[in-house]
């Protein structure tokens, strides 16, 4: 059976922000739970495909997609699910959480070239900000993630790239079949949901160059960061960073990543 739901129990508000001694508790718990249960995070940067990623997680068979923003912790809202894979999506400040996500928790981890996802608009935000992403919150998430691969060397990390998702829904589908275990009930790209799947955004920053103005201008120490990102994903830079020096080394995303593409 696939579903999506949207519990309205209330577990997971009081880990927040979890202290040492609440993360032991749900760690405990959340290994019991997975006893019974699998247990599938989806993080990554905002605009970097989650919640399309979340949407179609549903044309999986025996998956239930929390159709909300939820912390790690809202799985334990979910023990009386019928279905045997329970999927939560990251919430905007979950990257607080990430570097200390149990193990037991299967991780998706949704990525986009950061030119697109930092020159990205939102309707939530358009009226405040010219960009949804700000510098600090692209930096806090790749921080998250490279504390997470520190502390776990030998966590398998499922890589999803927006770019190809949207261009090539069913390959990257057929991928987290085979990394994660997971029967196809209906295809990403003839969803019965209706789940739209536009590559429109896919590159925009090149051809607008009101947002390749708005690239020129990051900093230096940022542009390094991004050229960092860039080659631990696969992306190319085009020469925008010029000037930015070499990459830094801050920490590789485990071999048995899934990246299609």
């Amino acid at each position: 059976m696939v579903g999506t739901t949207a519990s309205s129990t209330s577990l997971s508000r009081h880990w927040i922000e979890p202290k040492p001694l609440f993360r032991l508790r749900r760690s405990i718990l959340l290994s019991r739970l997975r006893r019974s249960k699998r247990l599938i995070f989806i993080a990554g940067c905002a605009r970097s495909g989650t919640s399309l990623l979340r949407k179609l997680m549903s044309c999986f068979e025996d998956v239930v997609a929390v159709d909300r923003e939820r912390s790690v912790s809202h799985f334990l809202d979910l023990v009386h699910e019928p279905q045997r894979t329970l999927v939560v999506k990251r919430t905007n400040k979950c990257y607080r959480e990430l570097p200390h996500l149990p193990e037991c928790v299967e991780l998706i981890y949704c990525v986009r070239h950061p030119y697109d996802c930092l020159t990205s608009s939102h309707p939530e935000t358009a009226a405040l900000q010219q960009f949804h992403v700000s510098e600090r919150r692209w930096t806090d998430e790749y921080d998250a993630l490279c504390r997470l691969v520190a502390r776990q060397p030998q966590r398998q990390v499922c890589v999803v790239r927006y770019e190809d998702l949207v261009s090539d829904s069913d390959a990257v589908q057929e991928v987290l079949c085979s990394a994660l275990g997971l029967g196809v009930k209906h295809r990403f790209s003839s969803n019965p949901l209706g789940i739209e799947i536009r590559a429109s955004s896919v590159g925009k920053w090149r051809r607008d160059q009101r947002l390749r103005d708005a690239i020129c201008s990051f900093s230096p120490s940022w542009k390094r960061r991004i050229a960092a990102f860039c080659e631990q994903f696969g992306y190319e830079t085009s020469g925008l960073l010029d000037g930015g020096g070499p990459a830094p080394q801050s920490g590789d995303i485990p071999n048995g990543k899934v990246r299609h593409g």
